[in-house]
Order: C-alpha cells, then sequence, then structure tokens
C-alpha cells in the first residue's frame, strides 16, 4: 500500500511540475511578447499606421501556424546583409523546430493586443490597419515569428534576442495582391 501511495504521489508531483514549466514559460513569452511589440509598434505608430487590435489567428482557413514550414521559411531575407556569412537561411537554422514553432503560436493564450500592451495605434476598426498574429517561439526564446497581414499581401516576420534587446531581424512574403 505504502508503495502504491508513494508512486501516485510521485506521478502527481511530476504532472504538477510539468504544468508548472509550461505555465512559467507562457508567462516569459508573454513578457517577451511584450517587449518586441512595445517598440514595433511605435515605429508605425509617428507614421499614424494601426495596428488591428484583434490576435490574427487564420490565414487562408487554417491557424497561420501552417505558414511555418520549409518552403516559407526559404522565402524570409535577413537584414544587414555585408557579405555571404551574414546570409541567414532560415529554413535550416530552424529545420529541427518547425513543430515547436507551430505548437508555440497555438499557445498563445489571449484575443486582442491591448490585454497586454497599451499603445494609441492599436484600434478595433478603421482603415490602413495591419493585422499581427500571436507568435512563435523558438526553444530558446531567441527568436520570435509574426505573420503580418494587409489588403496588400502578407508577411513572416522574425525578431531576434540579441543581448537584452529584441531586434527586428528578418522578413518574408508570403503573399501579394
Amino acid at each position: 500500500m505504502k508503495t502504491k501511495s508513494l508512486i501516485l504521489l510521485m506521478i502527481l508531483g511530476s504532472f504538477i511540475t510539468c504544468k508548472s514549466q509550461v505555465s512559467n514559460r507562457n508567462v516569459q513569452e508573454r513578457k517577451e511578447t511584450q517587449a518586441i511589440l512595445n517598440s514595433y509598434f511605435d515605429g508605425f505608430e509617428n507614421r499614424g499606421i494601426h495596428f488591428n487590435n484583434k490576435i490574427l489567428q487564420n490565414y487562408e482557413g487554417k491557424h497561420w501556424s501552417h505558414l511555418i514550414n520549409p518552403f516559407h521559411l526559404s522565402l524570409i531575407q535577413n537584414f544587414n546583409i555585408k557579405n555571404e556569412s551574414d546570409v541567414v537561411h532560415f529554413e535550416n537554422l530552424f529545420k529541427e523546430e518547425i513543430e515547436f514553432l507551430q505548437k508555440s503560436s497555438r499557445s498563445f493564450r489571449i484575443e486582442k493586443w491591448t490585454e497586454i500592451l497599451d499603445k494609441k495605434n492599436i484600434v478595433d476598426s478603421g482603415t490602413s490597419m495591419l493585422s499581427l498574429s500571436s507568435p512563435a517561439f523558438d526553444r530558446s526564446l531567441n527568436y520570435a515569428i509574426f505573420y503580418l497581414s494587409s489588403n496588400e499581401g502578407g508577411s513572416l516576420i522574425i525578431f531576434k534576442k540579441e543581448g537584452n534587446k529584441w531586434v527586428y531581424f528578418a522578413s518574408g512574403m508570403v503573399w501579394i495582391s
């Protein structure tokens, strides 16, 4: 009887530890998303460009995460390329991370950006609006991928953590009208 109780206690403890780790990761992802988007939205605010408050979830009737695949990742080009060694092949960089990134994008649990951000250029309706998806973080929390959509087209954009700051690192067009 003591052995069964001990095993049950160990299983329960493992479950609680796993749930706690997932919860801690979600809290960390939310904090990182705030850091990324606070600076990103500021650049648009000065130009009068507005973002839709509702977080973009779907593209062509499916969750946007299906765009995280080798083909679409190969369309992304990083910025500040000075020589050939600066070129990043994102389809190779994220080769082992694709499934994790897709799951990460679906675990984000808010529906409106104003739940975590306080920006004047986040609106519920209007013209010239950009829509931004939930983020997809890699395992190390060093890269974040978003899907950005407007009436003219859609892009995957990548932010990279450099030190304690997030920088807008790369983008690639998924579609254009």
